[in-house]
């Protein structure tokens, strides 16, 4: 077995407003507050998007299985 232990260090909370591009906004803020490396847990609603569920089969390379979302 082999493990390494971490501790926490800057921890932030961001907003997001109405309409603002998620992914955009999130580089933006990674770029502008130099974050080499995070964890992004999100709570909130999509108005429309996609995104990865699990690989469509068990192979490797795995292929993504996407899922829409629309309508919130």
């Amino acid at each position: 077995m082999q493990y390494s232990e971490g501790s926490r260090g800057r921890v932030f909370v961001i907003r997001m407003d109405d309409g603002e591009d998620f992914i955009e906004a999130i580089r933006r803020f990674v770029l502008e507050n130099r974050v080499s490396s995070g964890l992004i847990l999100f709570l909130g609603a999509l108005r429309e998007g996609r995104m990865v569920t699990g690989p469509r089969e068990m192979v490797i390379p795995p292929i993504p299985h996407f899922e829409n979302v629309e309508g919130g």
